[in-house]
């Protein structure tokens, strides 16, 4: 499906009481038809199959469009977008539910997340040795604590705010120009981004937990850190055209840095190394 065969509907009870499911739909599905969906809505009822409806949200929409959908009924209590919304992780990510046990929400991540690549997701469950051109995860009771996708096209992440219980994210090799979603992952301890083509990134400040921090090998010319990023221990940044990082200072844990091949000079980069031994504990 091409994305100008989709639309948006948006629509509403007569009363306007509710706003119901924002709804992509293509004009060109006979069995789908636009506006017999409306009007069941409108109804209150389902006049599909769960089968055809989920048919529907795996194989006939784009993954933008499949966020766009998820994002529009995120806030929504109305009991039938709460339904259309199960129905649309269960079936993204259906086989990851079947195989793996994982909770709906983070499955239809990992299924957005193969579409996009379009290489299938490896379970590294049981396994510690990671291959080395992979997307990759491991899970815990049912909730995806790892992600790793080294060496696949992947210029743009939007479904991160699926997997809040990530606890370590690597995405390196990938292209990556876009990411968002980082300030959900409160439980995150490693970010990985290196080798990339990033020059920002939001969201930083809500990572109280946060350990390790790696975005070396991309276009940064400035970043800032935060007093809330009190467990930050590790960062490295070399090969970036930085010429500003404001609030390291603020980062009392800091332990190491790397920060070679920037456009800071050799003082500013000794006075960098300096303050991270001052933050080393005494042996």
């Amino acid at each position: 499906m091409r994305d100008s065969d989709i639309y948006l509907y948006s629509f509403y009870d007569k009363n306007q009481i509710f706003k119901y499911l924002s709804f992509f739909i293509s004009f060109e599905m006979k069995d789908l038809n636009p506006s017999r969906i409306i009007d069941t809505y409108r109804k209150g009822k389902l006049d599909y199959s769960e089968d055809k409806l989920m048919s529907y949200f795996r194989k006939k929409l784009s993954v933008d469009s499949l966020l766009k959908i998820y994002n529009s009924i995120e806030a929504e209590k109305d009991e039938k977008a709460l339904k259309l919304k199960d129905l649309m992780e269960i079936s993204v990510g259906e086989k990851y539910i079947e195989k793996y046990g994982i909770v709906p929400r983070e499955a239809m991540a990992l299924g957005l997340l193969e579409m996009t690549t379009g290489q299938e997701l490896l379970n590294d469950a049981d396994s510690p040795e990671l291959h080395h051109v992979h997307t990759a995860f491991r899970i815990k009771d049912g909730y995806v604590i790892h992600l790793e996708i080294v060496e696949v096209c992947c210029p743009k992440i939007r479904f991160l705010h699926l997997l809040p219980n990530l606890e370590s994210l690597t995405i390196i090799m990938a292209g990556l120009k876009e990411i968002k979603g980082i300030d959900v992952l409160i439980k995150l301890r490693t970010l990985d981004l290196a080798s990339n083509n990033l020059r920002e990134i939001d969201g930083l400040e809500k990572l109280l937990y946060l350990k390790k921090l790696h975005l070396n090998l991309n276009k940064f010319k400035s970043l800032e850190f935060y007093k809330s990023m009190k467990s930050l221990e590790e960062i490295i940044l070399s090969y970036n055209p930085l010429s500003k990082l404001k609030g390291i200072n603020k980062l009392k844990n800091l332990r190491y840095i790397e920060i070679e091949e920037t456009n800071f000079s050799e003082a500013k980069i000794n006075k960098l190394y300096d303050l991270v031994k001052l933050n080393k504990p005494n042996n």
